[in-house]
């Protein structure tokens, strides 16, 4: 029988313990809340332009178009971070690191403790402010494993150990 960690959801070695498992911030959806707060408002008020003051027959109101267009690529971006605050974990272990993503196909990213290279942390001044960031950790050959909003990145380049 295979040793799962059910809080991780993956499968562990023989005396392989996890030292932390950690998704995404909820701060994910921060970049697209700006784009929707930003754009919508404007492309409501072209739509409604638009129709208050066309005086069209033949009923084509384009400025209305694109405010439907502007609102489902608002919806599709709080879908898409939200498939990925949800289904992407980071575990660190005392072996390896391991990011899983993905819902309908999974991918899978490890990296071996001890062929860690480097481990890079990266923060604009949003993520600052924030307290997220991007951690990658670079292995022999080049590999990497790495995952975007990562609350409290500092402390997990710690616990990672370069």
């Amino acid at each position: 029988m295979k040793n799962l960690n059910v809080n991780t959801a993956v499968e562990l070695k023989a005396g392989e313990e996890v030292i932390t498992s950690l998704n995404p911030s909820k701060w994910v959806y921060f970049g697209s809340a700006i784009a929707c707060v930003i754009f919508i408002p404007f492309a409501l008020l072209m739509a409604i332009a638009d129709l208050s003051f066309s005086h069209k027959i033949d009923g084509a109101h384009p400025m209305l178009w694109f405010a439907l267009v502007i609102m489902l690529l608002c919806g599709v971006m709080f879908l898409k971070d939200f498939i990925y605050q949800k289904t992407t974990i980071l575990t660190i272990t005392d072996k390896r690191i391991i990011r899983k993503s993905g819902w309908l196909s999974v991918d899978i990213q490890e990296i071996q403790r001890e062929k860690i290279e480097a481990v890079h942390v990266q923060q604009g001044i949003i993520n600052r402010i924030l307290k997220i960031g991007t951690i990658v950790a670079t292995g022999s050959g080049g590999y990497r494993v790495g995952m975007r909003a990562v609350p409290a990145p500092r402390a997990v380049r710690q616990l990672i150990g370069a």
